[in-house]
């Protein structure tokens, strides 16, 4: 099953409850000014040529983890900007050949936005975010007493949903998701060559995550 079945409908229920909680619930008013610093960890799901099976030129890879950490300033009381880096991993879900392993890693470091939605005050905080980032890929291929490892950096770009509950004033705790995806063909010469042989076409994962954040409000804010 191609992962993004399972996660365009899982992101688009995120986004309905969030959307369902912001009209029973209000969120943030006096954030303008906040210095927010989060931490997240959860699950990396392959897309694309990730998950695809090595028949089909892919990486065949499984379920994977994330982590990342995110320092945010809040422009107005709904949006805010900031910058983030994350880290994820993933093995191939069917061994290559016998005592042979295939592992993908993702580290990413760029900027964001995040809108909360307008409610009107209280403890429940849903946003929309969306952001740009640099994407270090790496494939590490294995087997007894030798390993390989090819990587390569591009840019990329990432869209995703959640939600923060206000557990004080400065604790949040939250779930979210996102999907990334990076730009360009990754190709690069494997067989010293001089020739460029491709290695995957796209390189694409899903991120489910939950959530700490800090909070610490401006003096100045209004």
């Amino acid at each position: 099953m191609k992962s993004w079945k399972i996660a365009v409908p899982v992101l688009l229920v995120m986004c309905l409850a969030s959307m369902a909680s912001a009209a029973e619930m209000s969120s943030g008013s006096g954030m303008k000014g906040h210095l927010t610093l989060g931490a997240n960890g959860g699950l990396a799901v392959p897309s694309g040529k990730l998950s695809a099976n090595f028949t089909d030129n892919g990486a065949d890879m499984g379920m994977g983890w994330d982590a990342g950490a995110a320092l945010d300033w809040f422009a107005t009381d709904q949006f805010a900007v900031g910058a983030d880096v994350n880290f994820g991993s993933m093995k191939s879900k069917d061994d290559p050949s016998p005592g042979e392993e295939l592992k993908a890693k993702t580290i990413s470091y760029g900027v964001h936005g995040r809108w909360y939605i307008p409610t009107g005050g209280g403890k429940m905080m849903p946003y929309l975010g969306a952001g740009v980032a640099m994407y270090n890929r790496k494939i590490s291929d294995s087997v007894p007493g030798a390993s390989i490892e090819l990587s390569d950096t591009k840019p990329g770009a990432n869209f995703g949903v959640g939600i923060e509950y206000m557990a004080s004033e400065m604790v949040g705790l939250g779930v979210n998701g996102a999907y990334d995806l990076t730009f360009g063909k990754w190709e690069q010469d494997i067989n010293g060559d001089g020739i460029n042989d491709a290695v995957l076409d796209n390189w694409n994962f899903i991120r489910f995550n939950a959530a700490v954040t800090f909070h610490f409000p401006h003096a100045a804010a209004k």
